[in-house]
This record gives C-alpha cells, structure tokens and sequence, in this order.
C-alpha cells in the first residue's frame, strides 16, 4: 500500500492495488469459505509484491526513517484512536469488538497484548516495515546467489521459527513476507513486462496457485500460516499478479470504474487504517445478525456493501485533509 511519488505513479499499480485494497475488506467479512480463500490467495501478497517493485536502493537510515514516517507513524495513529476510545468508553461499546476483547486480556501474564499485531488490520504495516528493513540488509551482499538463496531461507526460517515462538510487533511475519516482497524486486529487475522468460513460466506459477488451492490449509500472511508450501505460494501469488496486470493493462479505460479503482490504489493506505478502525470498534457479527432479519441469508453481502460505503467514504474525507496527508500519511 505504500505510494510512489505521485508524479511518478503507473496507474496500472494503482489499479491493482485498488482492487486487493477493496479484496481485503471483503476479506474480512463473513464469506463462503471458498471465496475466503481465493481471496486470501493472493490479496496481501500482491502488496508486497508491489512494494518491492517499486523499492528504490537507499541508505539503511534512510530506509528506516522512511519507514517510520509512511508505515510505523499511521499505525501508531490507528492504534491510539481505538485504544483511547474504548478505554474511555468501555462500558457503552459492544463488549464483542476487538479492541474490548484486547483490553480484556491486558494483565501481567500477556506482555503488550495491544501491539500483538496480528491479530488486526494494520499488522500490514509494521510488517512491512521489518520486510523492507530486512530486504535491505539482503541487498547489500554483492553475490547475486547468496542474495537469492537468502530471500529464500530467512522467509522459510521465519515460518517455522513462528510456530515455536511468536515475537511482537509482526517482526517473525515480516520476515516471512520477504519473499514476496523479492519477487517484486526481482520483476522490476528483469522488466517483466518484456520478459519472454516470465510470461513462458506463467503456466507454472499458476500450476502452483491450484495446488495451493486445493491443499487443505488457507494463506493467511498475518499469522504466518501457509498450504506447507511457502514457495509455491509465492508463485502461486505472483500467477495472480501477473493475471491482474494483464486484464488492467488491456482493459483500462477512462471511465468511472477504473478511475475509482485507481484512486482506491492511490489512497490504500488511508483505507485500510480506516478499515481498521472499524474492524476493530464496531461489532460486525451483531450488525450482521440484526440484517438477517431483514435481509435473511444476502444478510452478508449487505454488511459487505456498507463496510465498502463507510470505508471509502471516510477515507475519500480523510484524503483531502492536507494535514492528514502529509503528516500522518506522508503524502506529499
């Protein structure tokens, strides 16, 4: 989600990301499991595929500084807006909303459990921060094989060493998004679009999307849950992708669809924090079953549509606050 210079966009990004922004808050809502994991196949693995197309070479500070001030500084934002209102407000909010749920468990024997990113929307963003921290350490290493085989293991070695030890602040999922986030360096590197060599493996990398889609498991990057086959689901994802540019390359026009689409991709960041803070203030489940009663089983496309409504909404607000904009989004 995170931008390039505005003057510098590729709307066909934008687009892309405007859909897998739209994709995560369908995501979140009540789906048939099939949907759910088609979905979840490959919406936030695009983001970091993205990212790492569009990551340029700086200095490490650089780096670091920069990630704090487009990814650590909304997240932090989020997070205070929910956690001060419902500590103030604990006793009107419904008590099945995520934050009352996380505030419940605040004692001694569960250290930070507010920064247990996990386990809420903007877990994204920290993620991102240590993918792109990382990658970057990767990058300084002058052999090209050692660079691969490292974007290799440290994601695998993330993956396996979560299942024995969770490390706050999304660090271990951080790393197993390095992969990903590769992916996209490495399309950037070899102009993907003219590649032969990349579009002649297409029938592999979607090969590898059916068998992760078959298994029994569901790519779930938040918890560091994938089919058992971290690299085919990396090209799993990346078949998708490479789906998404073409159908966006050849198809965009401009009409209203695309232009909303593209301004989606634009402001992403703004809308999942505000997703955020819906999922976690507002209890769905109950808005849901009071639907039913009027809305019966179509009940959950109807919370699908006005979570859509509220978010963009709010967002399209947000976005022309020039302060918002640049100081907590960095938008220039």
């Amino acid at each position: 989600m995170e931008s390039s210079a505005l003057n510098h966009r590729d709307e066909t990004f934008d687009i892309i990301k405007g859909v897998c922004i739209l994709l995560m808050i369908v995501g979140h809502c009540d789906l048939p499991i099939v949907l759910h994991k088609i979905i979840y196949s490959f919406h936030m693995p695009i983001f970091f595929i993205v990212a790492g197309y569009f990551a340029r070479e700086q200095s490490l500070k650089r780096n670091v500084l920069s990630g704090i001030r487009r990814l650590i500084i909304p997240y932090l934002m989020v997070y205070a807006i929910c956690y001060i209102f419902t500590f103030f407000l604990r006793d009107t909010v419904s008590n099945n909303n995520f934050f009352v749920f996380v505030l419940a468990e605040n004692d001694s024997s569960n250290i930070l459990p507010m920064f247990d990113c996990q386990r809420f929307p903007v877990w994204f963003l920290v993620a991102l921060f240590w993918c792109r921290v990382a990658f970057d350490f990767i990058l300084r290493i002058k052999n090209d094989v050692f660079k691969l085989i490292l974007c290799i293991l440290v994601p695998l070695l993330a993956v396996n060493l979560y299942v024995y030890v969770k490390l706050p602040f999304s660090f271990l999922t951080g790393l197993s998004a390095v992969g990903f986030y590769a992916m996209g360096s490495f399309l950037k590197r070899m102009n993907f679009q003219e590649n032969k060599r990349i579009w002649k493996n297409f029938p592999v990398f979607l090969s590898a999307w059916f068998v992760c889609f078959f298994s029994t498991g569901t790519l779930a990057i938040w918890r560091n849950a994938y089919n058992g086959f971290y690299i085919l689901d990396c090209l799993g994802a990346l078949a998708i992708f490479l789906i998404l540019y073409i159908v966006v390359e050849k198809g965009k026009t401009d009409n209203r669809m695309w232009n909303f689409l593209k301004w989606c991709g634009v402001n992403s960041l703004i809308i999942l924090c505000v997703h955020a803070i819906e999922f976690g203030l507002i209890n769905y489940p109950f808005v849901k079953t009071l639907l039913t009663q009027y809305f019966l089983w179509y009940s959950v496309y109807v919370v699908i549509l006005l979570r859509l409504i509220f978010d963009i909404a709010l967002a399209f607000l947000l976005s022309k606050s020039f302060i918002v904009r640049k100081y907590i989004f960095a938008q220039e």
